[in-house]
C-alpha cells in the first residue's frame, strides 16, 4: 500500500472535526470505501484487500474513523456517530468518483459503521460487512464478561459515562438500521472468532430487510492486531490511537507478513483478503480465497 500512488482527502464532519481518507485512484467505475475496525486503521485491516479491490478495476477510499490517523476527534463511539460520518464519505465519494457504483466495506468496528449507516446512505450499490457487532452495548458486555470475566452489569456505568460525556446511545444497534436499509449486504463472520461472537452477524443478517447473503467461515479465524495493546473494551479518549502506535503496529503486521513469507505469497497470488492471524493456514487460505471470490462476485452484481 505504501508504495501505491495515492492522495488525501479531507472532509467537515457533521460535528465540526476534519476528518482524513487516503485515495488510491484511478478511472474506475467502481469504488469502494473502506472502514477499519476499532483503534486500528486500514492500511493495517486492509494490507491485502486494497491490492486485490485494485486488481479488479475499483477506486479505493480508506477512511481514517473520527479519533483515528489523521482525522480529529476525541471519542471513539462504536459507529454511533461514525454512521453519519460514513454517510459523508458516500456523499463525497459521489463528487470525487462521479458514475461509479459505489460500495463500502467494513471490518469489526468499521463493519458496524456501515450497517449502522445503512439506512442513511444513498447510492451504494453494496456493503460488505465482515465481522460486525451489534451494539456498543452489546460487544462492551460481551468482552466485560468472557474476555475480563467480570458480571456484565458493570457495563451499564460505560452506557451513563458515553450519554453524558460522549454525547451518544450506546445501546444504538445495526438492527435498527438493517432494519429499514434497501442496500443489497455481504455478511463475513470466522466462525471461531472470539472477539465478536458469530451470533451477532446471525441478529444482523436476520434483520436486514435488503437482498442479503451470509457466509461464516469454519476455520480457525481468530480476529486480534498484531498489537493487542490497541484493543481495550472499553475504550478510551483516542490518543490511544497516536501515529506511533500505528507505526509499531503496522512494522508489527510486516515482520509477521515476511516470517511467513511463503504463506503470504500463496495466499497473494489467491487473492484473499487478510484481516487477522490464521492457525490453519492452509484451511485459511482456501477460506479467504472464498471469501474473495464472494466479494468479487458481490461488486460485479
Amino acid at each position: 500500500i505504501d508504495e501505491e500512488p495515492k492522495e488525501n482527502a479531507y472532509i467537515k464532519s457533521f460535528d465540526g472535526l476534519n476528518l482524513h481518507a487516503t485515495i488510491i485512484g484511478g478511472d474506475f467505475d467502481k469504488t469502494v470505501i473502506l472502514f477499519h475496525g476499532y483503534r486500528s486503521f486500514a492500511k493495517f485491516d486492509f494490507a491485502c484487500m486494497v491490492p486485490f479491490y485494485k486488481s479488479i478495476g475499483m477506486n479505493v477510499i480508506m477512511v481514517d474513523h473520527r479519533a483515528h490517523g489523521e482525522s480529529e476527534g476525541r471519542l471513539i463511539t462504536y459507529g454511533v456517530k461514525e454512521r453519519y460520518d460514513a454517510r459523508s464519505w458516500v456523499e463525497y465519494a459521489k463528487e470525487k468518483f462521479p458514475n461509479t457504483k459505489i460500495f463500502m466495506h467494513g471490518v469489526s468496528m468499521g463493519a458496524a459503521t456501515t450497517l449502522m449507516s445503512s439506512d442513511m446512505v444513498e447510492g451504494v450499490s453494496g456493503i460488505i460487512a465482515d465481522c460486525a457487532f451489534t451494539s456498543p452495548k452489546a460487544i462492551i458486555q460481551r468482552v466485560a464478561k468472557t474476555n475480563m470475566h467480570l458480571p456484565g452489569w458493570l457495563a451499564s456505568p460505560v452506557g451513563l459515562w458515553a450519554r453524558i460525556f460522549g454525547g451518544f446511545d450506546y445501546s444504538y444497534s445495526t438492527k435498527q438500521a438493517l432494519a429499514k436499509t434497501k442496500v443489497p449486504i455481504l455478511f463475513i463472520h470466522g466462525a471461531k472468532d472470539d472477539f465478536v461472537p458469530p451470533y451477532m452477524t446471525d441478529e444482523n443478517y436476520e434483520a436486514c430487510a435488503s437482498k442479503k447473503q451470509k457466509l461464516i467461515l469454519f476455520v480457525e479465524v481468530k480476529a486480534r492486531t498484531v498489537d493487542e495493546d490497541l484493543y481495550s473494551p472499553f475504550g478510551t479518549p483516542a490518543s490511544a490511537v497516536t501515529k506511533e502506535k500505528q507505526q509499531r503496529t503496522l512494522a508489527a503486521a510486516r515482520g509477521y507478513m515476511h516470517s511467513n513469507k511463503k504463506y503470504f505469497n500463496y495466499i497473494l497470488a489467491h487473492k484473499p483478503t487478510f484481516y487477522s492471524t490464521y492457525e490453519d493456514k492452509k484451511k485459511s487460505a482456501k477460506a479467504k480465497a472464498l471469501t474473495d471470490f464472494l466479494c468479487y462476485y458481490f461488486v460485479a452484481m
